[in-house]
């Protein structure tokens, strides 16, 4: 029975020892398996999609953490996830430009803005959240000043435009805080200047809560020395006048301080203090001068500004040959003409030498001479051949010294101690001269002697000497 049972069982479940199912079940299955692992991946690619998606950037710095309100900064930032990043804001404001460089790390470009602001980053997988680490502050920015210069002893109002000064704390000129500031608005600040310790360029620097503006050309203040007096006021052109200049802003010693008058530098400076220098005045050269000139300091490139109380005056003759000036030592020939009433004329060339170059006056002394017609022996003293001739800038002229006629001709002796006269100024020199002598011996006596005697001189350039004035 049980053998039957078998038998049976086994003929319902086979054919010749075969399952008549065989086939068509392990089809069920494989279709079954295919199933399941196609729905296995599906899921698998769900929960990837799903596992990227919730990959959110992170922002966990910013270099530099501060920029100009102005924008510009190239800001570095890191962090995670930031493959595919799609926009990089300032708080609300786009970057101007940013690039991915990996997938934790960004450059971008801060666009203008102010105060303290969240550097974000927005990938596909969502928007880095705020913190911290990704804080960027806007400094203030100074991008003028007005007046651009100052006295070094402080006191000037300059008016600061920029951004971002809301909240400013404190304004400095270099290192020193101003004297007093107003924030009239963001944009705007007025300040007084504080006192410079030495004329030169100083940075005007505005600071607020998110920080100090940066230095720039455009926040320059120049502080300068300033001459307010200079004594005398008045000298030669021929140059060589001590003058005391007083001011503010000068810097002690011989050469860290520069004085000009007009175009051109002192002979010699020497400041013993910031506020007192001694120069001595160029010569004024023909062709390029004025008679009054500003007298100008400048320390550390920064000149002093030109005003009334400056000024200079160069005032007196320029003895000049082919516009050459003739300075003190130059030697010249002179051409003389010496003649009186009852005696022989004297003509004669002269040699002689530039002896002094003054304000009102220039001095030409008589060295020797080299006779045409004359007779020598009948003057006396400075005549004809010791004399110095003065010329003034007036136009007036004299020779002054014992000087005689008469003595050594046997018959009236004169003497006087002074001729004088004039000449045209601006022109060739040609001086004219004249005084009266006085009797004062008879060589023989019974002479019909007069009480005084006339006496003239011509006295010329043989070089055509111009006498200029200058002032």
């Amino acid at each position: 029975m049980a053998g039957d049972a078998g038998a049976a069982g086994a003929s319902v479940g086979s054919v010749n020892g075969r399952s008549p199912l065989g086939a068509v079940g392990a089809a069920a299955c494989c279709a079954l398996l295919a199933t399941a692992f196609l729905l296995g991946l599906g899921v698998l690619s769900s929960n990837v999609g799903t596992a990227y998606a919730s990959s959110s950037p992170t922002v966990r710095k910013v270099q530099p953490n501060a920029g100009p309100g102005t924008g510009g900064t190239t800001v570095n930032i890191s962090g995670t996830n930031f493959t595919g990043a799609t926009a990089v804001k300032f708080g609300s404001n786009n970057a101007t430009s940013f690039t991915v460089k990996s997938a934790i790390s960004i450059a971008a470009k801060s666009p203008a803005g102010s105060g303290v602001v969240d550097v974000t980053v927005a990938t596909p997988g969502g928007i880095s959240s705020t913190g911290s680490a990704d804080q960027f502050a806007y400094l203030p920015v100074v991008t003028a000043v007005s007046p651009i210069s100052g006295p070094v002893d402080g006191g000037t109002t300059v008016n600061i435009t920029g951004v971002d000064f809301t909240g400013a704390v404190a304004v400095a000129f270099g290192s020193t805080a101003a004297s007093s500031f107003t924030v009239n608005s963001a944009t705007s600040i007025t300040a007084v200047s504080p006192a410079g310790a030495v004329a030169g360029n100083v940075h005007v620097r505005v600071t607020t809560p998110e920080g100090t503006s940066p230095a720039s050309p455009n926040d320059t203040f120049k502080y300068t020395p300033t001459v307010t007096s200079v004594s005398p006021s008045t000298g030669p052109p021929a140059g060589g006048t001590a003058v005391t200049v007083k001011g503010t802003g000068f810097a002690v010693g011989e050469t860290a301080t520069q004085i000009k008058f007009g175009p051109r530098r002192a002979a010699s400076v020497n400041c013993t203090t910031t506020t007192e220098c001694v120069a001595e005045t160029p010569e004024l050269l023909p062709g390029e001068y004025k008679a009054t000139v500003d007298v100008l300091a400048t320390v550390n490139t920064v000149a002093s500004p030109r005003t009334t109380a400056d000024q200079f005056h160069y005032h007196g003759l320029y003895l000049l040959i082919g516009r050459k000036r003739l300075g003190v030592g130059t030697e010249v020939t002179l051409r003389m003409s010496l003649g009186a009433n009852e005696f022989n004329a004297c003509n004669a060339f002269l040699g002689a030498r530039i002896a002094a170059n003054g304000e009102t006056t220039d001095e030409i002394a008589v060295k020797e001479a080299h006779y045409g017609s004359c007779l020598p022996y009948e003057w006396s003293g400075v005549l004809p051949d010791a004399f110095t001739l003065r010329v003034n800038s007036d136009g007036t002229a004299s020779i002054e010294g014992v000087m005689g006629v008469g003595r050594g001709a046997g018959g009236c002796v004169y003497e006087g101690e002074k001729m004088s006269g004039g000449f045209q100024p601006d022109a060739l020199l040609s001086v004219g001269l004249g005084g009266q002598f006085g009797l004062v011996a008879e060589e023989e006596p019974g002479e019909e002697c007069s009480e005084t005697e006339s006496v003239s001189m011509y006295v010329d350039g043989d070089e055509s000497i111009e006498a200029e004035l200058v002032g």
